[in-house]
């Protein structure tokens, strides 16, 4: 919201290089492929009929791993998965994934399918 951005440029001291945009992620392209991505606890931010398009944006953006982290919904009111559903979501969208349980929250730990050897993940 123009709200919002008005105010972090308010009350941040942002460099010549930082920027904030209000921007449809899913509909913008910067052309730009990072190796590593991690998504800490947002996907359960994310509206559930958008999460798996999330997903395959994240994919196209990373060059190898990601990095997630949500609420189990069985441990956490604030999940609104279980963790078959984000492992089932995550190998539909093209990554292979281990899940490291972890107090409230689940973490995953993923690599693109394609650079796969085995069923091995490398990290």
């Amino acid at each position: 919201c123009k709200e919002c951005i008005q105010y972090i440029q308010s009350t941040i001291s942002l460099s010549e290089n930082e920027k904030v945009y209000n921007i449809d992620w899913l509909e913008y392209d910067d052309n730009i492929i990072y190796d590593f991505v991690f998504c800490i606890e947002v996907i359960e931010h994310v509206p559930k009929h958008l999460v798996f398009s999330f997903l395959k944006k994240i994919y196209a953006k990373t060059k190898r791993n990601l990095f997630l982290s949500t609420p189990d919904m069985s441990r956490n009111s604030h999940g609104i998965f279980s963790k078959q559903e984000i492992q089932d979501m995550l190998k539909e969208a093209g990554f292979n994934s281990v899940c490291v349980d972890w107090q409230w929250t689940n973490f995953y730990l993923c690599e693109k399918q394609e650079l796969c050897q085995s069923n091995n993940i490398i990290i």
